[in-house]
């Protein structure tokens, strides 16, 4: 198959960061990256999520890990039994939750 030649620009610090990554694991840059455009077209899609940025603080609840939103519902029932509140429905407690992730003050 024809070779070609493809330049690419990058911080500094990251492609020495990254050429060290791959001497550890026994290839240089030019394999690696050749390896991610490979899965790339294999797989008609990129071999690791990408999701747009968001506002610091910002977290889609959905796509929260399990331990994640363990976490931040364990959080919620302490901010809940220190304040001692009074009880609500599920859907005000979740809503509140949605807020305060929104807000980032979980």
């Amino acid at each position: 198959m024809p070779q070609t030649t493809m330049t690419l620009r990058t911080d500094s610090d990251v492609k020495a960061r990254f050429d060290s990554f791959c001497a550890d694991v026994g290839m240089n840059a030019s394999v690696a990256i050749n390896m991610f455009m490979r899965a790339t077209v294999a797989r008609q899609a990129l071999p690791f999520q990408v999701r747009r940025c968001t506002p610091e603080g910002l977290r889609d609840i959905d796509a929260m890990s399990h331990e994640e939103l363990l976490a931040l519902l364990d959080a919620r029932k302490k901010r809940f039994q220190s304040n001692d509140l009074h009880p609500r429905s599920l859907d005000d407690v979740l809503g509140e939750l949605k807020d305060d992730i929104h807000h980032g003050q979980l």
